[in-house]
Protein backbone atom coordinates (compact mmCIF):
# COMPACT_ATOMS: atom_id res chain seq x y z
CA UNK A 1 0.00 0.00 0.00
CA UNK A 2 1.59 3.52 -1.08
CA UNK A 3 1.93 5.88 0.94
CA UNK A 4 -0.19 9.24 0.93
CA UNK A 5 0.65 13.09 2.88
CA UNK A 6 -2.82 13.51 4.87
CA UNK A 7 -3.19 17.80 5.47
CA UNK A 8 -6.09 18.44 7.86
CA UNK A 9 -7.23 21.97 8.79
CA UNK A 10 -10.46 23.61 8.73
CA UNK A 11 -10.46 24.86 5.57
CA UNK A 12 -7.21 24.03 3.26
CA UNK A 13 -8.58 25.88 0.23
CA UNK A 14 -7.53 28.88 2.68
CA UNK A 15 -4.17 27.77 3.04
CA UNK A 16 -0.87 28.74 1.04
CA UNK A 17 0.03 24.99 -0.32
CA UNK A 18 2.92 26.22 -3.06
CA UNK A 19 5.01 24.59 -1.43
CA UNK A 20 3.47 21.33 -2.01
CA UNK A 21 3.49 22.03 -5.59
CA UNK A 22 6.10 19.33 -6.76
CA UNK A 23 3.29 16.48 -5.39
CA UNK A 24 0.23 18.68 -5.57
CA UNK A 25 -2.39 17.75 -8.56
CA UNK A 26 -3.86 20.14 -10.61
CA UNK A 27 -7.57 19.90 -8.84
CA UNK A 28 -6.70 18.58 -5.58
CA UNK A 29 -9.62 16.78 -4.08
CA UNK A 30 -10.93 17.77 -0.54
CA UNK A 31 -12.83 15.68 1.39
CA UNK A 32 -14.63 16.86 4.46
CA UNK A 33 -16.16 20.33 3.98
CA UNK A 34 -12.24 21.10 2.44
CA UNK A 35 -10.94 20.10 5.57
CA UNK A 36 -8.55 17.34 4.42
CA UNK A 37 -5.94 16.63 1.50
CA UNK A 38 -5.13 13.13 0.78
CA UNK A 39 -1.67 13.41 -1.32
CA UNK A 40 0.34 9.94 -3.08
CA UNK A 41 3.74 10.24 -2.15
CA UNK A 42 6.60 7.86 -3.05
CA UNK A 43 7.46 5.09 -0.42
CA UNK A 44 10.80 7.33 0.46
CA UNK A 45 8.89 10.83 0.50
CA UNK A 46 10.09 12.53 3.12
CA UNK A 47 8.81 16.66 3.78
CA UNK A 48 11.38 18.96 4.24
CA UNK A 49 12.40 21.25 7.46
CA UNK A 50 10.85 24.13 5.46
CA UNK A 51 7.65 22.60 3.87
CA UNK A 52 6.85 21.35 7.97
CA UNK A 53 7.55 24.70 9.03
CA UNK A 54 5.27 26.44 6.69
CA UNK A 55 2.27 24.01 7.53
CA UNK A 56 2.91 24.42 11.37
CA UNK A 57 2.71 28.27 11.33
CA UNK A 58 -0.85 27.92 8.76
CA UNK A 59 -2.04 25.39 11.78
CA UNK A 60 -2.14 22.67 9.17
CA UNK A 61 -1.83 18.72 10.14
CA UNK A 62 -0.12 16.47 8.77
CA UNK A 63 1.38 13.30 8.52
CA UNK A 64 3.03 10.54 6.12
CA UNK A 65 0.19 7.40 6.19
CA UNK A 66 -0.90 4.12 4.35
CA UNK A 67 -3.12 4.51 1.94
CA UNK A 68 -5.91 3.51 3.36
CA UNK A 69 -9.72 4.92 4.70
CA UNK A 70 -9.77 6.09 7.71
CA UNK A 71 -12.71 4.10 8.13
CA UNK A 72 -10.53 0.60 7.94
CA UNK A 73 -8.43 2.23 10.90
CA UNK A 74 -9.66 0.48 14.15
CA UNK A 75 -8.32 3.24 16.52
CA UNK A 76 -7.03 6.43 15.54
CA UNK A 77 -5.66 8.79 18.74
CA UNK A 78 -5.78 12.15 18.05
CA UNK A 79 -4.96 14.93 21.15
CA UNK A 80 -7.16 17.70 21.73
CA UNK A 81 -7.19 20.08 18.71
CA UNK A 82 -7.06 16.72 16.51
CA UNK A 83 -3.65 16.80 15.94
CA UNK A 84 -2.80 12.96 14.52
CA UNK A 85 0.11 11.38 17.07
CA UNK A 86 2.57 9.56 15.33
CA UNK A 87 4.60 7.99 18.23
CA UNK A 88 4.16 4.62 19.88
CA UNK A 89 2.20 6.37 23.37
CA UNK A 90 -0.76 4.03 23.87
CA UNK A 91 1.29 3.01 26.95
CA UNK A 92 2.06 5.93 28.43
CA UNK A 93 -1.38 7.45 27.76
CA UNK A 94 -2.60 3.98 29.63
CA UNK A 95 -0.14 4.33 32.49
CA UNK A 96 -1.19 7.83 32.80
CA UNK A 97 -5.03 6.47 33.56
CA UNK A 98 -3.19 3.60 35.77
CA UNK A 99 -4.29 1.34 33.43
CA UNK A 100 -1.14 -0.47 32.54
Amino acid sequence: MLPVLVLQHTDLRLCDLSHLNAIMPSNPEYTFDNSVLRLPVSVDFELSESAQTQLIEQKIDFAILSDQNFADLGLIVSDMDSTLITIECVDEIAAGMGLQ
